[in-house]
């Protein structure tokens, strides 16, 4: 939405993913807040990261292209940084989530697991294709194809995007919620490093940036080449 729509490749998602898995960690593993709470929750504070990210970013004309990518990929380090050496939030010993209390009829743990992404992966694709047949979505690709004409012709820009970040952010801190439940042991270089983003670029580039399907394409492809690799002996 934001570096396919827009055209402001971004690296930002490591960060935004992080600060989703952060908040299952810290609430859920160390003050045994509800697990399915956080999920929200932590979209909620990745939306506000993208806000902030952004109020800065599109407010200098000179945060652009290959700076603004620059500018993305500093943030996920500073926010690893931040949580190593905060003992409130990781401090550096990780954090164990536990298996939460959920209904019976959804099946075992990993059908848990399973339905949880399938819900974010759904809500993801229902945002992209929403927003690529609206107001806002015309708004952005005429941001991408030429943002100052676009402003000349009355495209509100920077609160295009605005929504544009924080809607990105949102689904990545949803995803990383789930991510934590997942792996159920969070750690600090596990969380901030550079495979998330770059997954997220490649399968956005490799499916296609400027179609609300595209990026779930290239997913497919990528997490199904991944596992057949991986099963052959060929991860690395």
């Amino acid at each position: 939405i934001l570096s396919g729509y827009s055209g402001y490749f971004s690296f930002g998602q490591g960060a935004f993913f992080g600060v989703g898995v952060y908040t299952a960690a810290v609430l859920v593993g160390r003050h045994g807040f509800d697990f399915f709470a956080s999920i929200p929750l932590g979209g909620v504070l990745a939306a506000v990261l993208g806000l902030a990210v952004g109020g800065v970013a599109f407010r200098l004309r000179s945060l652009r292209g290959e700076v603004f990518a620059l500018l993305t990929l500093a943030v996920p380090f500073i926010l690893g940084a931040v949580a190593l050496i905060n003992s409130a939030i990781d401090g550096g010993q990780g954090i164990v989530l536990r298996i939460p209390a959920y209904p019976e009829f959804l099946g075992g743990f990993q059908d848990l697991v399973y339905l949880l992404s399938l819900a974010v992966a759904g809500f993801a694709v229902g945002a992209a294709y929403a927003t690529q047949h609206s107001r806002l979505g015309w708004g952005l690709f005429a941001i991408r194809d030429a943002e100052a004409v676009a402003e000349g012709l009355g495209v509100p820009a920077f609160r295009y995007k605005m929504v544009a970040i924080a809607l990105t952010a949102f689904i990545a801190g949803m995803a990383g919620s789930v991510f934590a439940l997942q792996i159920g042991f969070v750690t600090v270089d596990g969380t901030f490093n550079l495979e998330v983003p770059l997954f997220v670029i490649v399968m956005s580039v490799l499916g296609g940036r400027v179609h609300w399907l595209g990026p779930a394409v290239g997913a497919l492809i990528v997490v199904t080449l991944q596992d057949r690799l991986a099963a052959q002996g060929f991860e690395g």
